[in-house]
């Protein structure tokens, strides 16, 4: 017969293993469910390193392991973000780079291409994807750039100056700008900017001042001495005075055109002189316009013919503008034609244009100032001997080309000249 004491134990161990058992069974569970937290969170953080959105699933289990992931997940919301907004400022900074006139070079401190857009490419004559990466001296192979570059990392200092570029040769204006990264790092910022058509235009402006200058100076000095030469006692010779006021009419009809000339193409330029379209007979409108000049040629024994043409389309635009453009054609052509040479006008049909034109049998035009015949007051030195202000060929181009038209020189030193309008067919 067993004491007390042992049917006590007998009761209350089975109860203890009961207790232990399901103890160390719910702490198996735990311990799983820990490992499966702690995995997912070891998942959720690569995932964070390489930019993967995080999964928050399985949030059950431990709460501080749930609450450390749902932490993980919201960072890496915020991260992604961010990121998104960085990489959309990348792209629009990338379209700027791209699409600036100016062109911009970073370089490395070893002189390497770091970063180039197509602008500046283009200037030092290279591809901006072969450039990256690559010296600059391979790249552009110009020693005032280069120069430049070495100055301004070396010293620290910005570097500016007027250099020429490229094949063919382009006026740039380079701003190169040490950039410090860090106390090791240091990159170099190349702005690079064509100045070759403002350079050019400033050219131009001082040449048409110094035009207008000399082109108004030849009747001033003139009127001025016809006056001083009546004042000191011409008057008193009323031959002599008839004659010198004549002169002076003459002089100042002069001065009245040049500043008419001026005027109009004032308004060409800004596209204010051509009227309204109207619809133009070419044909007629050249035969009209050569049959005013007729008699400049037969005082200067040029034979001036009009080649006759018909069944041409009809063009439309400024009558009275394009028939003055062309009594300058045919006005020059017998100015530089010599005794016994030919003036041709005519027209024809070449696809969707109609074209007038006026060829010479004079000494034509040398090469090199074919392209600058229909700027302000060019002159050959042969068109200075024949005077004018050589404002006509200008008002001719911008009077053809305000009607939609096209106008140029074909011509060869020696044998003549031809110079043709095509306009568009209405």
């Amino acid at each position: 017969m067993l004491g007390a004491g042992s049917e006590l134990y007998l009761t209350v161990a089975p109860l203890l293993l009961l207790v232990v058992a399901l103890g160390l069974g719910v702490a198996v569970v735990r311990l799983a469910q820990l490992r499966r937290s702690l995995a997912a969170l070891a998942r959720d953080a690569r995932d964070v390193a390489q930019g993967k959105p995080c999964q928050r699933l399985m949030l059950d289990g431990d709460a501080r392991v749930a609450d450390l992931r749902l932490a993980i997940a919201e960072m890496a919301q915020a991260l992604g973000t961010q990121v998104a907004a960085a990489e959309a400022e990348h792209a629009q900074l990338a379209t700027i780079l791209e699409t600036m006139v100016d062109g911009v070079i970073v370089l490395d401190a070893a002189g390497r291409v770091v970063l180039i857009n197509d602008a500046a490419a283009q200037l030092v004559g290279a591809h901006a994807g072969d450039a990256r990466g690559r010296s600059l001296v391979d790249v552009a192979r110009d020693y005032e750039l280069s120069s430049a570059v070495r100055t301004a990392l070396r010293e620290g200092t910005p570097q500016r100056q007027l250099i020429e570029l490229g094949h063919p040769v382009r006026l740039v204006q380079l701003a190169c700008m040490p950039l410090i990264r860090s106390a090791s790092e240091k990159q170099a910022l190349l702005l690079l900017q064509d100045v070759t058509e403002l350079q050019r235009a400033d050219t131009i402006r001082r040449e048409f001042v110094a035009n207008v200058s000399h082109e108004l100076r030849t009747p001033v000095a003139g009127l001025k001495a016809l006056a001083e030469t009546l004042a000191s006692g011409a008057l008193d010779d009323p031959p002599a005075a008839r004659s010198f006021v004549d002169r002076m009419q003459l002089e100042a009809d002069r001065l009245a055109q040049l500043v008419e000339e001026l005027l109009e193409l004032a308004r060409l330029e800004e596209r204010r002189a051509v009227g309204q379209p109207e619809p133009i007979d070419l044909p007629a409108l050249v035969a009209r316009a050569a049959e005013r000049l007729r008699p400049l040629a037969d005082r200067k024994g040029v034979s001036l013919r009009v080649e006759p043409s018909a069944g041409l389309p009809g063009v439309s635009g400024d009558a009275g503008r394009l028939e003055r453009a062309i009594v300058n054609l045919v006005d020059n052509a017998i100015k530089f034609t010599p005794a016994d040479g030919e003036v041709l006008v005519r027209c024809w049909r070449d696809g969707s244009d109609v074209l007038a034109a006026v060829s010479d049998t004079g000494t034509g035009i040398a090469v090199e100032d074919q392209a600058r015949i229909f700027e302000r007051f060019y002159k050959t030195d042969r068109a200075r001997a024949s005077g004018g202000a050589g404002l006509g060929l200008a008002i001719a181009k911008h009077s053809v080309q305000g009607m939609g038209g096209r106008i140029w020189a074909e011509s060869e030193e020696g044998k003549g000249s031809t110079f043709l309008i095509a306009l568009p067919t209405s």
